[in-house]
């Protein structure tokens, strides 16, 4: 709850010897302005390798702390990861294919590695190309240095770098 801002949902998670599925729910009341959201995730994950997809749908008018109703937003994002370890990194790469309100149809690619400092902390980097319907392309860039915070439960410092244009070949 913020201000005029409501969200909220329920999450249920379901464990398997062949992966994990995650289910989420959301619903949003911003300024008179109601949405929804849900995700499903599924993580398969191995000793040399893990593989991610997930489906995320929302309504044009799904609002979050960041991103009010009247903000372009997806309509449904599909993305899909697959991950292997490489010395003391871990690499991912991923393709996206998304549908937005305003923008329309993207599609995109992006890779991201784990680098570690010291014992307990990790840089995270994520780059992202992507091609947009209408025109033009988007880079984006996102760090996150991660840190412990006691014995269960970790912290973050991030930092993300857009822009937009060029070609994507």
């Amino acid at each position: 709850i913020t201000g005029s801002l409501l969200n909220a949902g329920p999450t249920l998670a379901f464990a398997s010897p062949t992966g994990e599925l995650d289910l989420l729910g959301f619903a949003s009341a911003s300024n008179g302005v109601s949405g929804s959201a849900g995700e499903a995730i599924y993580n398969w994950v191995r000793p040399g390798f893990s593989f991610d997809i997930g489906l995320q749908l929302q309504s044009a008018s799904y609002a979050t702390i960041f991103q009010p109703p009247s903000y372009d937003c997806y309509l449904s994002n599909l993305t899909a990861a697959f991950g292997v370890p490489i010395g003391s990194r871990y690499i991912s790469l991923s393709a996206t294919h998304a549908y937005d309100r305003d923008l329309g149809e993207e599609n995109g690619f992006g890779a991201s590695t784990t680098f570690p400092i010291g014992q307990r902390m990790t840089l995270d980097v994520t780059y992202q190309r992507t091609q947009l319907e209408r025109g033009g392309n988007r880079t984006d860039i996102f760090t996150s240095v991660n840190f412990p915070i006691g014995a269960y439960a970790y912290g973050g410092v991030t930092a993300d770098a857009s822009t937009a244009g060029g070609s994507m070949t």
